[in-house]
């Protein structure tokens, strides 16, 4: 995920299935466009190592899945 594109297919809650093409990597994830909040006003963001948070780069957002979720992975080389 931290070099290039990977299509994953899981199962989402609802239970059916969905495709995505996620990356971790920031030569496809644009800069933050969102004002900086106030540390004072942030709320603590609960780590979850069950779920893996990554850039779709067909919806241009940061979406989720859970690990024990995935069905398949694949990624194009060079």
């Amino acid at each position: 995920l931290r070099t290039g594109i990977t299509s994953v297919e899981f199962v989402k809650n609802d239970g059916s299935l969905r495709t995505m093409k996620a990356t971790l990597d920031y030569t496809y994830i644009p800069p933050i466009t969102t004002p900086v909040v106030e540390a004072k006003e942030q709320k603590p963001v609960k780590e979850n190592n069950e779920v893996c948070k990554v850039w779709d780069t067909e919806a241009e957002a940061w979406r989720s899945f859970r690990y024990d979720r995935i069905k398949r992975i694949s990624l194009e080389l060079g």
